[in-house]
């Protein structure tokens, strides 16, 4: 067996000496962390952290339970590993999740493998948190607060229900523990026509560990030069949040409320990791993807989170989700005839109108062209306003959020295709042609 192999720490537990030992070799498992915390097994480490060693026979994991707040840096020395003011307790009991003995599959030892060989040195635990605060500092406290929806934002064990621990006592602490590894199922199902995905969620939405990959990419392709981890770390959160969770705005939307300009934004884009990675290829062609509820619903709750000139309340979203919906369903119905060569192509409606949506090739990575996700969403959804909310109020939402045009000419428009500029500045007077 390879020596340098990721897993080689924990095989040494017991002899492996064949093929059939490795298939049959349990490894510490933690449900959070999965191999990757930190594990503590001996009698007196447990003990220090308020465990009897017969609940934890095979140890804990102490990475989850880290009190980063009282941290330098992030980093916890590992002579501080018993150090329990460094962690949250109930009690006299730190928060560890208790290990078990467990055999990986087939494809959780291929990742973790194939992780290992692109991680290196962010993948020490100490590292790994200097990362994290690079780019937290990058892109500030304020602009965090503003990752959600659909990023968890916020301490991670009130995420995971622990503050029901402060109601209890000490003897319901394992009936409480379990609520710490609750995990939150997304709100909302795709669409059975849609590209099957991987799950979005196994135990959080953390903004940082769901980025840790381009960020550890960055920094290797950076080594010496100026690093603009800001505008770097708003692309790839787009780019994640709309590919891995259907969770669609358009970028200007998002721009703006990250408080970032496009000419920051078009710098980093042609400052891009050359060559760029297959995965962030991946994330841009899906840009493209049709508009369906899911990504109606996530952009309508982007909407009464964040635009804060228009207060929408909850039963007034639901009736912009749904009338948007609706007109979604008549648009894509709705079939036109589109002059092609020397004849004429039938689409419907919505076909045409999202062919029309892409961004001019100024605006790219490495000429892959960035379609414009979420413009036809934030379309309807203004539409259907003007009968839900208001014309005043529709307005309102229309030019200070969806399509702001704030400061003179907006940037959006003079990188836009002009077929897409002329979309979205007579889209009011195509869907009445409708209506008659």
């Amino acid at each position: 067996m390879d020596s340098t192999d990721v897993y080689d720490e924990y095989f040494n537990q017991s002899r492996i000496e064949t093929e059939e030992d490795f298939q049959n070799q349990e490894l510490l498992w933690c449900d959070e962390c999965t191999t990757n915390g930190i594990h503590l097994t001996s009698e007196d480490d447990l003990i220090d952290h308020g465990f009897n060693p017969s609940e934890a026979p095979y140890g804990i994991c102490i990475s989850c339970a880290i009190d980063y707040g009282k941290l330098q840096d992030e980093n916890l020395d590992k002579n501080d590993y018993t150090n329990t003011e460094f962690f949250h307790q109930v009690g006299h009991k730190t928060l560890a999740m208790v290990l078990k003995r467990r055999k990986l599959t087939d494809q959780e030892v291929s990742d973790g493998l194939e992780r290992q060989k692109s991680i290196g040195y962010y993948r020490d635990f100490s590292n790994k948190y200097k990362l994290k605060s690079l780019y937290r500092s990058a892109i500030t406290e304020e602009r965090y607060r503003k990752m959600s929806p659909p990023y968890f934002v916020g301490n991670r064990l009130r995420y995971h229900g622990i503050e029901r621990f402060h109601s209890v006592g000490t003897d319901d602490l394992k009936s409480n523990y379990e609520l710490a590894k609750m995990k939150v199922e997304k709100h909302v199902e795709p669409p059975e026509s849609e590209v099957e995905r991987p799950t979005p969620m196994e135990f959080r939405r953390d903004w940082f560990d769901s980025l840790i990959d381009s960020f550890m990419l960055h920094e290797m392709d950076n080594n010496g030069r100026p690093n603009k981890r800001l505008a770097y770390a708003l692309i790839c959160t787009y780019l994640h949040k709309s590919w891995d969770w259907n969770n669609v705005e358009p970028f200007w939307v998002f721009a703006r409320r990250m408080s970032i300009g496009n000419i920051q934004l078009m710098r980093k884009m042609n400052d891009w990791i050359n060559p760029i990675t297959n995965y962030h290829i991946a994330q841009i062609e899906s840009l493209s993807i049709e508009p369906s509820l899911q990504t109606i619903t996530n952009l309508v709750g982007i909407i009464v989170d964040h635009s804060h000139d228009v207060l929408i309340g909850d039963e007034e979203s639901q009736q912009l989700i749904q009338a948007s919906a609706n007109l979604l369903k008549r648009l894509r119905k709705m079939e036109i005839n589109i002059p092609k060569g020397n004849g004429n192509e039938t689409k419907s409606l919505l076909e045409h109108i999202h062919s029309t949506m892409k961004f001019k090739n100024t605006f790219s990575i490495q000429n892959y062209e960035f379609f414009a996700a979420g413009s036809i969403e934030a379309l309807c959804i203004s539409y259907c306003a003007g009968s839900i909310l208001g014309l005043e109020r529709r307005n309102v939402l229309h030019r200070k959020f969806l399509f702001p045009k704030l400061n003179g000419f907006p940037w959006w428009k003079k990188e836009l295709t002009s077929d897409a500029v002329r979309i979205i500045e007579n889209f009011d007077k195509i869907i009445g042609r409708l209506q008659t």
